[in-house]
């Protein structure tokens, strides 16, 4: 099955697929966007973040607007989404934007979609988010040395993060496969397997401080393939082993210390 996965079920295929079969929509923003816009801004609102004309920039935001959509909406702020592997989707683009979109807002704000990250203005982003995304990524470190330039000194980081084994929807299965046989065989092709420690690492090597403000874990599962966990993965902490989803929040390291100095 996981053969088949990696060399019949393409990404393409799945999307065609999810069309009729809502389990295998590769992207959730078009089943539920206000749900995730909804999370973005429950948080955003913990950290008391105000959107008053700031501008998010939607990591992966796939074939729509639609997350962006329901953002401007509630907030009025501005929002891009990038999105360099999936075509947008027009059509489906405007179904959604008149479901979601508020027109009657007394300053309207500006959504679009970008394949190009150097069509983005330097220093011109207040918050980047994303949905399940940066499990897909393999060079996270680049991404981000992508994304610096764009950011305000003040900018955040939010990011909801699916560590599961995707395809086959068994959260741990995937980590008793050793790298090597992984990527030949197995890889659908964006799944590196990098764990919520990874990402913190990352993070912090690019000199973001990082909080978790959601982990979830699922301790069955997990018992069913304690056990059988690859050498690489069984040495690795709880963290990197148990989590099935984290919500992450980051900023820049030397905006903490400043902060912390004016206090």
């Amino acid at each position: 099955m996981r053969l088949a996965r990696r060399f019949v079920f393409s990404d393409s295929l799945l999307r065609h697929i999810g069309r009729f079969i809502p389990y295998y929509q590769t992207n959730v923003g078009v089943v539920d966007p206000a749900s995730i816009a909804s999370l973005f801004l429950k948080h955003l609102d913990d950290l008391r973040v105000s959107l008053e004309g700031k501008t998010i920039l939607e990591i992966g935001c796939g074939q729509t607007m639609a997350v962006g959509y329901a953002l401007a909406a509630s907030r009025g702020c501005n929002v891009i989404g990038y999105e360099p592997y999936v075509p947008f989707n027009p059509a489906l683009d405007t179904r959604l934007k008149a479901t979601l979109f508020c027109q009657s807002l007394s300053s309207a704000p500006t959504v679009r979609w970008t394949s190009d990250l150097g069509s983005i203005s330097p220093t011109s982003i207040d918050i980047v988010v994303s949905n399940s995304v940066l499990e897909h990524v393999t060079d996270v470190d680049c991404l981000l040395a992508d994304l610096d330039p764009l950011l305000v000194p003040e900018a955040i980081h939010l990011h909801q993060i699916d560590y599961r084994d995707h395809f086959f929807k068994y959260p741990y299965e995937f980590l008793t496969f050793n790298q090597r046989i992984w990527n030949r065989w197995l890889n659908p092709g964006d799944l590196p397997r990098l764990r919520l420690d990874d990402h913190i690492a990352r993070f912090h090597t690019a000199g973001w401080e990082v909080s978790i403000r959601e982990r979830d874990e699922d301790p069955t599962a997990f018992q069913r393939v304690e056990s059988r966990l690859h050498p690489d993965f069984a040495s690795r902490s709880a963290l990197a082993q148990r989590t099935t989803r984290a919500l992450l929040s980051a900023h820049r390291a030397s905006a903490h210390s400043d902060s912390s100095k004016a206090q």
